[in-house]
């Protein structure tokens, strides 16, 4: 696992078997883009898949809080994609 601090809160990224960051599966995403549209986004929570989703114009994110601890300021993120593929 992968971390990034961004303005008080530490995201947190899973690398694949291989090593590599999940988050860069798709061609053009990075770490910086999914904390981007956690930060400019609209967040809602998905009862059915227990996350929230953060969609901006161009881009959304899966992501939870770790330890289910809001106040921790622990994000991780599931996934990052362009709203094009979705």
């Amino acid at each position: 696992m992968e971390r990034r601090a961004a303005n008080g809160y530490t995201f947190h990224f899973v690398c694949d078997d291989d090593g590599n960051l999940h988050v860069n599966y798709r061609p053009g995403i990075t770490p910086e883009i999914a904390i981007d549209t956690f930060f400019e986004g609209v967040h809602v929570w998905n009862p059915e898949n227990q996350r929230y989703q953060t969609y901006t114009e161009t881009y959304g994110v899966y992501w939870a809080w770790l330890y289910d601890d809001a106040a921790a300021s622990n994000v991780l993120v599931i996934s990052c994609f362009p709203l094009e593929d979705e």
